[in-house]
């Protein structure tokens, strides 16, 4: 404590001034300030998991409905092919129809 006046008495009242608001950062204001960024980082980076693991989910159910999208036109698809080729198989019924009838 015999310190103080010594450190004040050789800096001045300005430097001793000085000095204590420097100690204060250092000891004080300094490491609040770290806890708390600290915790604004750690909450940061909890709801950046968050979003990641929803946009995650939401690519996942997209990729899910594409894909019955496809199996779907490709069901589609597949019923108009054997519709057209049955329509087919009857033109040509009709027309060898016409044909023997027309002979």
């Amino acid at each position: 404590m015999e310190q103080w006046p010594i450190t004040i008495g050789n800096l001045g009242i300005g430097g001793g001034l000085a000095f204590f608001f420097a100690w204060y950062l250092v000891r004080v204001v300094i490491p609040s300030l770290t806890r708390e960024n600290g915790k604004q980082r750690q909450a940061f980076l909890a709801e950046l998991k968050e979003q990641r693991r929803e946009f995650i989910a939401a690519l996942h159910e997209l990729k899910e409905s594409g894909e019955q999208s496809a199996k779907c036109v490709s069901r589609e698809l597949s019923g108009l092919g054997t519709a057209i080729q049955r329509n087919s198989e009857l033109i040509v019924q009709f027309n060898r129809g016409r044909e023997v009838g027309g002979r």
